[in-house]
């Protein structure tokens, strides 16, 4: 997956995870499509779960200095193998300065399986609407605003349950970050997800879901 962070007038900051070992190369371009591509360096840790992030153009000497007010698209494959990781888009902001108007959106609270695991048809048919709906009123960053994640729903599947063969609040630091880890992979998992992730810039803050209810 890819995923794009904060957007300034002339930088952004790009995420990907995957499994495949760096290091990676990005591709940017406008919609000319004059290509530019430059290597990234590998630098994830183990606990980063495939994790890592860069700054374009900061940690891509490579490619120029963004211009403000523009559409980039953007490719990050295995500079090895060629195998692409993912790919995506983001607008800069406009110049210092300048005047005018642009949309946020707000979400909340992402939960959409049923009590046996499988996803809800009301969730499925909220995000089918998610792309359309960003697109159709140009939004430009999208603010998500808490529960990303139920760590403690659906109840079949809470990671707090302490009938589990190793409870939650008795596990190693490691142990508890490997099962968040796996949980925001399920929970982002939705193509829906990946390419909201992909095409605005998003910020993210937790709630209380992301530990129990209240």
């Amino acid at each position: 997956m890819v995923a794009v962070g904060a957007v300034s007038d002339r930088r952004s900051r790009l995420w990907l995870r995957t499994d495949a070992s760096g290091p990676f190369t990005v591709e940017v371009w406008t919609h000319e499509r004059e290509g530019r591509a430059a290597a990234v360096a590998y630098r994830r840790t183990p606990e980063a779960d495939g994790t890592m992030a860069f700054t374009l153009p900061d940690d891509t000497p490579a490619i120029r200095p963004l211009t403000p007010a523009t559409i980039y698209s953007f490719r990050i494959m295995v500079t090895r193998t060629g195998e692409p990781v993912g790919e995506g888009r983001f607008e800069t902001a406009p110049p210092e300065g300048a005047r005018g108007s642009f949309t946020f959106a707000f979400m909340s609270c992402h939960q959409p399986f049923c009590r046996d695991g499988s996803m809800h048809l009301e969730a499925a048919r909220m995000l089918a609407t998610l792309e359309p709906a960003l697109e159709g009123r140009g939004v430009k960053y999208v603010l998500c605003i808490g529960d990303q994640i139920y760590a403690d729903g659906p109840r079949a599947s809470s990671l707090l349950r302490t009938d589990r063969e190793r409870p939650l609040l008795e596990a190693s630091v490691n142990t508890i970050r490997a099962r968040y880890q796996a949980r925001y992979r399920q929970f982002w998992a939705f193509p829906e997800v990946r390419r909201l992730q992909a095409r605005w810039p998003t910020w993210y803050i937790w709630d209380d879901h992301e530990i129990v209810n209240g």
